[in-house]
């Protein structure tokens, strides 16, 4: 609509199409704040998630890092065992 559609409008059209259009910025307003409600909620649930995944994560990798170090204290004390038999012969690679 343009600005000379509105030129021949008698004063109560003018006010009724101001009071249409106040409805739709209105209704339109409404959408955007539960639009952006939804989208906050599911960016609340994606870091959940995430921390979820994370948490789950860093558990896995504790384990990890236990079944490491027993592996390590096996190979250190097997090591031990046989380092004086190592020490006794020589080698020649």
């Amino acid at each position: 609509m343009s600005a000379q559609d509105l030129l021949g409008k008698s004063h109560e059209e003018l006010v009724l199409m101001l009071i249409h259009l106040r409805r739709q910025s209105a209704h339109l307003n409404e959408a955007i704040d539960a639009a952006r409600a939804e989208m906050d909620e599911v960016a609340a649930v994606a870091q959940q998630q995430h921390h979820e995944e994370g948490r789950k994560m860093l558990a896995d990798l504790q384990v990890s890092l236990e079944d490491f170090f027993s592996f390590h204290g096996d190979v250190k004390t097997a090591l031990a065992t046989f380092s004086p038999l190592l020490s006794e012969k020589k080698f020649c690679f």
